[in-house]
Order: structure tokens, then C-alpha cells, then sequence
């Protein structure tokens, strides 16, 4: 039983990497369990094996993703204090904040923050998957703007704690945690969302599985997140209806 079962366990994992990259919501990727132990699913003495493994799915993505917005809070800070002219410091709103950190973006700097996806993704051949015509690889744009988005609200939770920004009950630690798994819910981003191609996986990684969706029952908004300052997708153009743009329907604040 231990020789069928170990394993899959860390085929699941490789694949978790790159299921959480592309969805950051561990209810889709709970999805890898029904496809690596499909055929323990209709085994009811085995039923603990998948009990197993969606605990397992659950405890690397909260890990990944505490650990992640850990880093950024770091990495923001970092940034801050190698800003002499203190136009990051200075700036309080998103729309102007992510392109001050698209402009400081590196492959590096996102494996620094989301470590669970640097043992499983060749980011210089992942560039090289770039259509032509299009500014960059449709996974570097995708790193790149979930990189911006949370950066630029970290940013903006560090001026709420310093006390130089009202406070709001999003931008928080809390806020965080929430916003994390619904960035690729707006509706561009859904609309793009890479698929496993659009990396160039290193090769204990190379396994293709289908990538399913699943709905959340959290209250947020992920369409009241725009996406100014963030690139549109590579080759994309904003279409009527599509909240990359929605400044105004913010109101004053412009938080989001």
C-alpha cells in the first residue's frame, strides 16, 4: 500500500506548485486529490488516503501563502528603504503603486516571496514562451501582476500601521489573507489566467493535469479590485464590461 501511495503524494505536491500559482485558491486545487488518487475515490476503506491528501493540499497552501505574504511585508519594506527619493514612500494609491513595483519586478524577487514556486518553475525559459508581438510570456505577465497587486497593498498596509494612512478594515492583516486567493478572480484576470503550458516546468515537474474551478462562498469582490497599473494580458485588449478600469466606482478613497 506505502509503495502506491507515497509516490503520488509528491506527484501531488509538484503539481500543487503550479496549481497554486496559477489559481492561489486551495478549494480548486483540493481538485489534484480526486485526480492523483482517482482510483482510491470509490474505495470506501481507502477513503482515509484522500481525507490524507486534502488535508495535505490545505496545509501546504495556507503555509505558502502565510509565508508568502510574510515575505512581501519584507520585501516591501526593503524596497522602501532603497527608495532615496521616497516616491514609493510618498505614494498612496494602487493605480500609481503597481507600476513603481512592476518597474522594480524580477523573477528573483517573486521566488523570494513565493517560494513554493521556485523548486518547480524555469523562469528564463518561461520568458522564452513569449508570442510574438507581445511584450512577454503570458506566465511573466501573470507572476508580474500578482506580484504588483499584493505588493501595492502591502505597501499600503504598512502607511495604515504607521499611522500616515487612515485605517480600513481591508487593509489589514485579515484584508490580506482575503485578498490572496481572490486576485485571480477579477474578472481580466479569470478571462487570462495562464494554463500549466504557459510555464516552462522544470523537469520532476513536468506533469500535466486538468485544472478545475471551483466557486468561493467569501463576500469579497474580486471586481472591485481594478487593475490600473497592471499590464493587460500579452496580446489582450480591455473589452466593454471588464473590470480593469472601474475608478469610479470607488469613490474618494481610490483603496482599490
Amino acid at each position: 500500500m506505502a509503495h502506491k501511495i507515497h509516490p503520488r503524494f509528491r506527484l501531488m505536491i509538484n503539481l500543487l506548485r503550479i496549481a497554486f500559482l496559477i489559481s492561489l485558491k486551495p478549494e480548486t486545487c483540493i481538485h489534484l486529490a480526486r485526480y492523483v488518487f482517482r482510483d482510491f475515490y470509490n474505495e470506501p476503506q481507502h477513503a482515509w488516503v484522500v481525507n490524507v491528501a486534502v488535508t495535505k493540499i490545505r496545509n501546504n497552501c495556507s503555509q505558502w501563502k502565510s509565508r508568502g505574504i510574510k515575505s512581501m511585508r519584507l520585501y516591501v519594506k526593503k524596497a522602501l528603504q532603497r527608495d532615496p527619493d521616497q516616491g514609493l514612500a510618498k505614494c498612496v494609491q494602487p493605480d500609481l503603486l503597481r507600476p513603481m513595483f512592476g518597474e522594480r519586478f524580477s523573477v528573483e524577487d517573486f521566488n523570494t516571496v513565493f517560494t513554493f514556486v521556485a523548486p518547480a518553475v524555469d523562469w528564463s525559459e518561461t520568458s522564452n514562451l513569449k508570442e510574438s508581438g507581445h511584450k512577454e510570456a503570458k506566465g511573466v505577465w501573470w507572476a508580474r501582476t500578482i506580484f504588483c497587486i499584493l505588493a501595492a497593498h502591502t505597501k499600503m498596509i504598512l502607511d495604515v500601521e504607521a499611522g500616515t494612512q487612515p485605517y480600513s478594515a481591508q487593509l489589514t492583516h485579515n484584508g490580506i489573507k482575503e485578498l490572496f486567493n481572490q486576485i485571480g478572480d477579477n474578472d481580466v484576470l479569470q478571462k487570462h489566467r495562464p494554463e500549466v503550458k504557459d510555464f516552462s516546468v522544470k523537469e520532476d515537474y513536468l506533469y500535466r493535469h486538468n485544472r478545475n474551478q471551483a466557486n468561493s462562498g467569501s463576500g469579497f469582490n474580486p471586481n472591485a479590485t481594478n487593475l490600473i497599473g497592471c499590464d493587460l494580458p500579452p496580446g489582450a485588449t480591455w473589452e466593454e464590461g471588464e473590470h480593469y478600469d472601474n475608478i469610479d466606482t470607488l469613490g474618494e478613497q481610490h483603496l482599490y
